[in-house]
């Protein structure tokens, strides 16, 4: 069943039918779907040195500084739900997470 239709690189056919037939760069035709998908950047998932030192001198630290740390940097707590919290005065638990969060800064400032 042989017929011949215009097929200029300008027709509506070719836009629509032909244009990915024969000249695509994929392995195997059809199987990325790139529309709905949201693709991640190279290395994404991985930690860099960084934040390896982060944690490496979080780890250290004593319980009570850890919980800390962890409250205000990774849940992003106010300093007065944290005082409140744990019954704390504002002024102490901020120089004290001031001075905690400079000497880790100091300790890994060779990685920026």
């Amino acid at each position: 069943m042989n017929f011949q239709l215009k097929i200029g690189k300008t027709s509506r056919f070719w836009h629509t039918h032909r244009k990915f037939s024969n000249s695509t760069r994929e392995l195997f035709v059809g199987t990325y779907d790139y529309k709905n998908q949201s693709l991640k950047e190279p290395f994404e998932d991985e930690i860099s040195e960084l934040q390896e030192c982060i944690n490496k001198h979080i780890g250290k630290l004593d319980p009570f500084e850890k919980m800390l740390i962890q409250e205000k940097v990774q849940w992003g707590s106010k300093y007065t739900d944290i005082a409140k919290k744990y019954n704390i005065p504002y002024g102490s638990l901020q120089s004290g997470l001031k001075k905690t969060l400079n000497k880790i800064k100091e300790r890994c400032q060779h990685l920026k």
